[in-house]
């Protein structure tokens, strides 16, 4: 079992949540139902390297489905080219890339690279109507203010 933990990506997903209820027209159903659970644990050769510290950066930074799609192709060819994660090399990093960094936004961004902090939905390509970028509020004040206008 421990082999397991060494070599291989484990990520778990699931669905948006409720869809058609009144819960899903609130505020914080809107959040649930917009960014679905997402949960990656790294393999152990992974941890303390470059790739690491970005996928911990990239933890509370807004990425989407090709995003994971581009991390899966990075993990690929960083488990054939193996030597190369334990040298931490730029040659590894840059070999990957091969195109700027825009370019590759467009088609996604892999986890193990630094997404940029200020990154919008128009940038990720995610429609206006999924995007809670402008419509993040805090739910609690937004219950306490109900419950003073109801009294």
């Amino acid at each position: 079992a421990s082999d397991v933990y060494k070599r291989q990506l484990f990520i778990l997903m699931s669905d948006h949540g409720h869809r058609l209820s009144k819960y899903s027209r609130s505020d914080y159903g809107r959040m649930e139902r917009n960014y679905p659970f997402f949960s990656m644990r790294l393999p152990k050769k992974l941890w303390n390297t470059y790739y690491f510290r970005n996928a911990k950066k990239n933890k509370y930074r807004l990425f989407t489905h090709t995003d994971i799609y581009k991390t899966l192709k990075h993990f690929y060819y960083l488990n054939k080219n193996e030597d190369l994660i334990r040298k931490n090399t730029e040659n590894c990093r840059e070999n990957f890339k091969k195109t700027n960094h825009n370019v590759r936004s467009l088609r996604g961004i892999s986890l193990f690279e630094e997404i940029p902090l200020n990154r919008k939905c128009i940038e990720s390509m995610i429609p206006i109507n999924l995007c809670n970028c402008n419509q993040i509020k805090n739910v609690y004040d937004e219950i306490e203010f109900k419950k003073e206008t109801s009294l």
